[in-house]
């Protein structure tokens, strides 16, 4: 969960940037992808129930880094805020949609600007 929560932020320049900035290729067949149907996402998820969740106030891939890093300290001082914190993080990284996105690039192609850095807090 820890590696979630800091790949999200600290990497948000680039998670942001490629949900943001790419589209789902259509002259490319999109192959079957094992993790939206094997139910190991579904594992997680009851892994991760006893943690609690934030639901919409939680960490998000469409959320700008400089969002995250005003919520997080606000979420970090109370053990219970914190550690759902960390779940909802892993959720949202380990998404198979989120995930499949963000590594994906035969299938996403990328239409956002080069050079922009207007996502940059």
């Amino acid at each position: 969960m820890s590696l979630c929560n800091w790949g999200l932020p600290a990497c948000h320049h680039k998670v942001y940037e490629l949900v943001q900035g790419t589209h789902l290729n259509k002259k490319e067949a999109v192959c079957h992808y094992e993790a939206t149907s094997d139910g190991s996402y579904e594992m997680l998820l009851d892994a991760l129930q006893s943690y609690g969740t934030l639901g919409s106030l939680g960490p998000r891939v469409t959320m700008k880094r400089k969002l995250l890093q005003v919520l997080y300290p606000k979420y970090k001082q109370v053990p219970e805020t914190h550690i759902a914190w960390l779940a909802d993080a892993a959720r949202e990284m380990l998404n198979p949609t989120n995930l499949r996105r963000l590594v994906d690039f035969v299938h996403y192609e990328w239409d956002g600007q080069l050079g922009d850095t207007g996502y940059c807090p």
